[in-house]
């Protein structure tokens, strides 16, 4: 057989014959796919390979599919035996079993191309980036006015509209959906079920009348094929690498063509748009047009992450200038391989002009370069020199950089933390090959925690990758942004002119459903669209975002879903044309939810609706009485506006005069699909009933960062400069001297930065970052319940709350630490307070904390892990007892406050009325507290809460969410608004004040150096517990605080004075010491009673009172056993429970480990033990008591605990211990 020179080499080593056996003596044998075309139906089998090659899962093997087609081609002959299918299959399977030239395919199967006409799904083939770079390419000649011609565009529009009809069609016909991704690298070609192969190979053959109807359809006049199509000579003539049909995907034999290479589609589209540019000499115009289109495409990213900054500077079209950070700015530029600019002086002198009109010293850049050369079948290389000014440099495709931007989320400081771990990198000389795209190294990057080192290994000399990672994140990338055209109507209500129907690109912002945001987003238009019915429904604002509007357009498309698969046989008959609703609200309703307005009792609620049957366009008018019924424990207000949006849509149908979906269809429909309950998307809370909710004057919550974190871990030994080796294994009796040397190391290293600062300037920003953290992780015990029901079948929203819960405990506790730290050290730098600093100061206070949990945790003798240096230099620690007993804990108290979150929710909406019956008991024992706190802090403890909420007001009143003045300034801001006096003021601000002791390392007089450590909690130092801080300034003192955490501090003094935990002198406070003991007596009093009340609703026999375990009631008691709390009985199992009912407190450090561990393991369970013994022996004498005979009956002791008890995940015991949310959730003893 003849073999060609580019051919695959039948030997199977996967090289060109050329390049393998050409020269050998070696023969083949005669079974091959060669021969066997020689005799074969070739129009068969190339329509064979056609469809064959559209199948995702045989895109990385393309290049295989290519060489077999050309094969085809080059050999084409009509006629020959009829194929047979399995022949084919083993042929190709044994002759093209591999290709060496093959990488992992780096796009999606399938994409999506927008055009006039729409959305076009589109095979993008082997060459990167295809689509997008067209996609770009055909916006830059057809989205705004230009100086191309109109001939050229129409000749341009033509070709193009052509190919994508073709293979848009032919994706309908066999079934392929945009985005499809399947990695299959390196493996067999895939065939198909016969069948299918059958249905489905006539799409790529056509007649000459076949193409002219295309033409007629698509109103084409010229014969664009030709443009496309190749011929057997010109294939055979080729002695390229690349086979002809890449460029010129039809073949055409005879009067047929034939549809080679449809994997070519994007390929040969890039080729034909620059061929007609050329020819008509316009590429400068296109140059233009094209860097004006990526440019404008860049910066609605750039505008999310970065504040755009002018500093009056004279830039070039492809410069622009940001600001991530109050020190930090990013230069950004576009290159192409056509600037006449010397870009690096050009750079340089940009930068540094900047710099020079901010006259900062601190001021540091990052030079970000884009690019996106748009020749496919050119390979681009851009040289980035080193410029001078920057602190760093990055460089990316813009292609790449949509990508990241898609998959990770940046924030404003991503970049900038990636560029700084990538420096520590190269310091190290740790070398990454340079042949991948920035995507590989940042997902190495992510994997690593935010760094480029392992976290455990020793970092390799060399990192390389393979093509998979990029491939996967592109794909992931575009099938997660599903970014498409929707129809929709641009004519406004009212405009009664020709209907102007256009497509508006969108991009997928949900998970659970087909719902996305238009691009419009990008210039603050709010327009959201559902696609789950046969029309997309529209949904936008009339005004710019803003949050109450796009609440309720996710409340509305979120219920509009939930009907989709009921609702939409009622009307189909509107037709596939969009329909679009517009919200627009009562202007008080907008202020009510940060301002509280009353709302007249029993208005009337009535939701105006407008309907444009022509335009199919229904404006609704959400009055400011929706959110009487919305603030109610079920869904009744988000019936209400469902029932208006069903309304308006029958109204559409009366208007088309068709049938019409009936007031009792919609009512029977309602009550069937959104029956009265929990589940609702709209929960009401203003500021007039929970300042922590309030949303306004705070940052961005941010957390502890992963790459800061990292900078700690990698640095920390090199800070401890010990004069010996860390070993593998640190010996018992070392651990906890390393400890103790890390934790000063780390609080040393922390103090050198924090004085780098002004104490008020970095207190304000660390005041605002928690108030930011109180605010976001406050909403959760209001939405977490209906969350549940809304997104269970969708998502793992406790898993989600787990992880939130995780991150703003971890954030929360540092950021209140280093307040605490700053406060004590009071620093007098003049260093600018910046974001990437204060990261990087968390970080530090994050680990100081964690190191000194663990030391706890082994000098109490709770755990004792492994530690040592890792190969990687970092220290090693084994986390077992973390990943299994406090993980184990700590999942259980995150299951515990759930099932109180969904036990509180319909406390939220009580309305005062129903929370105003007065017990008169109660009162008194109100009447007690207030006196043993008057007497001992010289105020009123419930006046605490008021004043707290007082200044916290105020701070919203200045539109802030933090102040600060003199204390004279305070006390006459209190007492004019109130009866207070100022002893009284001055008492609460001895209680409350948190003051600077020097240094970090001082211990205030009078106090154990444990109040001083920031990983204990209730410590009479901590900043919950003292929220007010008074800081000197010179020769002047003021106090400040901010709102939110004032009230959090004030519901933890009430959360830890009831719970009887408040830590206080007891000599100097004997009357609020003696409340706090009688505290402990009423809340285990409170919960045993609480517990009795439940058990009454179980099938269980419940004896009321407790029972005492003594001589005088039990004759054969040799002492005094204690009482049996609650004593239960189960008739059908013959158990009897003796349940001790437990009034506790979270533990939530070592040391509450430890005590807790230490209470119950000698007192508690061996007294309950004992107890459960001597009532087993004397059941006879127990029946006498509770009048029931319990003969043969099992005494069964437990523990019920108010919260849950660490020593069950410390130790194996003899009794179950349960909390009592516990019990609830897993419904035991029900």
């Amino acid at each position: 057989m003849k073999i060609g020179r580019n051919d695959i080499c039948p030997c199977g080593s996967g090289q060109k014959y050329k390049k393998c056996c050409i020269n050998s003596n070696t023969t083949f044998s005669a079974d091959s796919f060669q021969n066997y075309l020689k005799t074969h139906d070739a129009s068969e089998l190339l329509k064979m390979i056609s469809l064959i090659q559209l199948l995702p899962i045989n895109q990385s093997k393309l290049i295989r599919l290519e060489s077999i087609q050309d094969l085809i081609c080059s050999n084409f002959e009509k006629g020959g035996k009829e194929t047979d299918y399995n022949s084919v299959k083993r042929l190709i399977g044994k002759d093209y079993a591999y290709d060496y030239r093959e990488d992992p395919a780096e796009s999606c199967g399938t994409e999506n191309f927008m055009f006039f006409n729409g959305n076009n799904v589109v095979f993008p083939g082997i060459a990167k980036d295809s689509t997008p770079i067209n996609q770009l390419l055909f916006n830059s000649i057809f989205a705004w006015e230009n100086d191309l011609s109109e001939e050229l565009k129409l000749k341009i529009r033509d070709g193009v509209y052509f190919m994508l009809y073709v293979h848009n069609m032919i994706a309908e016909r066999i079934g392929l959906k945009r985005y499809l991704f399947e990695d299959d690298w390196r493996g067999e070609i895939y065939f198909p079920e016969s069948n299918f192969v059958n249905s489905h190979k006539g799409s790529f053959e056509f007649t000459r009348e076949d193409i002219e109807d295309i033409y007629k359809r698509l109103h084409i006049e010229e014969d664009v094929i030709q443009h496309f199509v190749t011929t057997k000579q010109e294939l055979i003539k080729n002695k390229g690498e690349d086979t002809v049909l890449v460029k010129k995907p039809f073949f055409q034999f005879e009067d047929k063509f034939y549809l080679a290479l449809p994997s070519a589609q994007m390929y040969s589209l890039n080729l034909f748009i620059r061929k007609q540019i050329e020819l008509k000499d316009q590429i400068e115009v296109l140059n233009s047009c094209y860097e004006k289109m990526v440019l404008n495409e860049s910066h609605k990213y750039l505008n999310i992450m970065w504040d755009s900054v002018d500093f009056g500077l004279e830039l070039k079209n492809y410069e622009s200038l940001w600001q991530m950070d109050s020190n930090k700015y990013a230069y950004v530029r576009f290159i192409s391989e056509n600037q006449d600019d010397d870009l690096k002086k050009r750079a340089d002198s940009t930068i540094a002009l900047a710099k020079k009109s901010m006259n900062n010293e601190e001021t540091e850049f990052l030079s970000v370069t884009i690019f996106a050369g748009y020749e496919i079948d050119e390979f681009h290389s851009y040289p980035i020199e080193y410029l001078k000014e920057t602190k760093y440099q990055i460089a990316l495709s813009f292609f790449d950089f949509e990508r990241i931007f898609n998959h990770w989320k940046p924030d404003e400081l991503t970049l900038w933390k990636y560029a700084k771990a990538g420096e520590r990198a190269d310091k190290a000389k740790l070398q990454m090959m340079p042949m991948f795209s920035i995507l590989s190294y940042f997902q190495w990057y992510k994997r690593n925690h935010d760094s480029f080192f392992p976290t455990d290994d020793a970092a390799p000399n060399l990192v390389s990758f393979d093509f998979i990672t990029q491939a996967e994140i592109i794909a992931e990338s575009a099938q997660k942004s599903d970014k498409h055209f929707v129809m929709h109507v641009e004519n406004k209500i009212g405009d009664n002119s020709e209907a102007k129907v256009r497509h508006l690109p969108v991009i997928k912002t949900k998970d659970y459903a087909p719902i996305y945001t238009s691009e419009e987003i990008f210039n603050r238009k709010l327009r959201k669209v559902l696609e789950a019915y046969c029309f997309p429904i529209w949904f936008s604002y009339d005004q710019s975002v803003g949050t109450v509007g796009s609440n309720f357009i996710e409340s509305m498309i979120y219920w509009l879903n939930e009907f989709a698969e009921t609702l939409s046989p009622y009307f189909t008959n509107l037709g596939n044309l969009p329909i679009e609703f517009i919200l627009s609200f009562d202007e008080r309703l907008i202020s009510f939810v940060t301002s509280g307005i009353e709302i007249e009792e029993g208005a009337k609620i009535n939701v105006k609706y407008d309907v444009d049957v022509y335009l199919r366009k229904i404006k609704l008018k959400i009055p400011i009485e929706i959110f009487s019924a919305l603030h109610r424990k079920d869904n009744y207000g988000e019936q209400i506006l469902m029932d208006t949006i069903l309304k308006s849509l029958t109204v559409l149908q009366q208007g088309y005069g068709l049938i019409e979906f009936s007031q009792e269809e919609r009512e029977t429909f309602l009550a069937s699909q959104m029956p009265l309950s929990s589940k609702k998307m709209l929960l009401t809370s203003h500021k007039a009933n929970d300042f922590k909710r309030f949303d306004r004057f705070i940052p961005k919550p941010r957390y502890i960062q992963d790459a800061d974190v990292s900078v700690v871990l990698e640095s920390q030994i090199k800070w401890m400069n010990l004069s010996y080796q860390i070993p593998e294994k640190i010996n018992d009796a070392d651990k906890v001297p390393f400890l103790t040397k890390l934790i000063n190391t780390l609080t040393f290293k922390l103090k050198e930065y924090i004085n780098n600062y002004e104490a008020k300037e970095l207190l304000v920003d660390l005041m605002l970052r928690h108030e930011a953290i109180i605010q976001s992780s406050s909403n959760w015990d209001l939405d977490l319940p209906a969350r549940i029901k809304c997104f269970e079948k969708y998502q793992d929203v406790i898993n989600e709350y787990s992880e939130d819960y995780s991150n703003v405990v971890k954030a929360s506790h540092s950021l209140r630490s280093l307040i605490e730290y700053v406060v004590a050290e009071c620093p007098v730098g003049s260093k600018k307070v910046n974001i990437d600093d204060v990261d990087f100061l968390l970080a530090l206070i994050n680990e100081i904390i964690f190191y000194g949990t663990t030391k706890d945790s082994i000098v109490l003798g709770i755990d004792n892990p492994d530690m040592g240096l890792l190969p990687s230099g970092r220290l090693g620690m084994n986390h077992d007892f973390h990943d299994t007993i406090l993980a184990g804990y700590k999942e259980s108290i995150i299951l515990d406050e759930i099932q109180g979150i969904n036990e509180d929710f319909d406390s939220h909406f009580q309305t005062d009325e129903q929370n105003s019956e007065i017990d008169i008991e109660k009162e008194a024992y109100y009447d007690k507290i207030t006196n043993a706190f008057e007497k001992d802090l010289g105020i009123d403890f419930y006046q605490i809460g008021m004043i707290a909420e007082f200044m916290a007001n105020y701070c919203f009143s200045k539109e802030s969410s933090w102040w600060y003045c003199t204390e004279n300034k305070l006390i006459d801001l209190i007492t004019s608004n109130s009866n207070l006096s100022k002893a009284e003021i001055q008492a609460f601000l001895s209680f409350t004040e948190l003051e600077s002791r020097g240094k970090i390392e001082n211990v205030p007089e009078g106090l154990h150096v444990k109040e001083t450590w920031i990983w204990r909690f209730n410590r009479k130092l901590s900043y919950i517990r003292r929220p007010i801080i008074r800081l000197k300034q010179g020769e002047s003192e003021v106090l400040m605080w901010s709102a939110r955490h004032l009230i959090m501090a004030s519901d933890n003094l009430k959360a830890i004075f009831y719970n009887g935990t408040l830590k206080v002198d007891e000599i100097k406070n004997p009357n609020i010491t003696t409340v706090i003991n009688e505290r402990l007596n009423i809340k285990s009093n409170e919960f045993r009673n609480k517990v009795l009340k439940w058990f009454k609703n179980t099938p269980l026999q419940v004896i009321e009172n407790e029972i005492r375990i003594r001589k005088s009631v039990f004759p054969n008691a040799d002492r005094d056993y204690g009482d049996i709390d609650i004593l239960t009985i189960d008739s059908s199992k013959k158990i009897v429970y003796l349940i001790e009912c437990k009034n506790t407190k979270q533990a939530k450090v070592m040391y509450d480990f430890h005590f807790d561990s230490k209470n119950y393991l000698e007192k508690q369970l061996p007294k309950h033990i004992k107890r459960g013994e001597f009532i087993s022996n004397n059941l006879e004498q127990l029946s006498k008591k509770v009048n029931i005979d319990l003969k043969g009956y099992t005494v069964s002791p437990i523990v019920i605990s108010s919260y849950q008890l660490p020593v069950k995940y410390l130790h194996d015991l003899e009794i179950p211990i349960y909390s009592f949310q516990e019990i609830k959730r897993e419904g035991l003893f029900v």
